[in-house]
């Protein structure tokens, strides 16, 4: 979609700038990436690009596999695939509360989730980046990481009024 901008005359002596855009097709509506889809393919759960997840359902199929990337347009209309590459996989920060047998488990946003063993070396206690369906990515910090805990920044003194 390519912008070009263009002037608007509202005021005879104030001209406004508004940006026109030049392209064939535009649909606005929510992104998201495909979860779980059930056995009969009915329903279907999506992780949403801004971190919240859905729900959609249609008994004549979603028609979409699992990992695909899809738009549902805000008009009602039906939703589409779209390439792969147009949300890139989500992580989650997260801290390792168990490993052991081939099971991780990682407490994130306050809550406990099981993901897959990755080839990263990480261990219990470790603050890390995960997807949930591959694992851990990349650890942050050998120690567990508190919300809203002070990092290792320099102190600063207040100064005498």
């Amino acid at each position: 979609m390519a912008a070009r901008l263009g002037l608007a005359l509202r005021d005879p002596n104030r001209l406004v700038a508004r940006s026109l855009y030049d392209h064939d097709d535009m649909t606005l509506g929510t992104v998201g990436r495909l979860t779980w889809v059930s056995d009969d393919g009915q329903h279907a759960t999506l992780q949403l690009a801004d971190g919240r997840t859905g729900s959609m359902n249609s008994a004549s199929g979603i028609g979409f596999a699992v990992n695909a990337v899809i738009q549902v347009p805000d008009d009602g209309s039906s939703a589409f695939e779209l390439p792969d590459d147009a949300l890139p996989p989500m992580s989650s920060i997260g801290v390792v509360r168990k490993r052991q047998g081939g099971v991780t488990v990682v407490e994130a946003e306050g809550r406990m989730q099981r993901i897959p063993e990755s080839a990263v070396e990480y261990a219990e206690r470790n603050t890390v980046e995960f997807r949930p369906a591959s694992g851990v990515i990349r650890v942050i910090d050998e120690r567990p990481l508190r919300p809203r805990q002070r990092c290792d920044a320099p102190q600063v003194r207040e100064l005498p009024r």
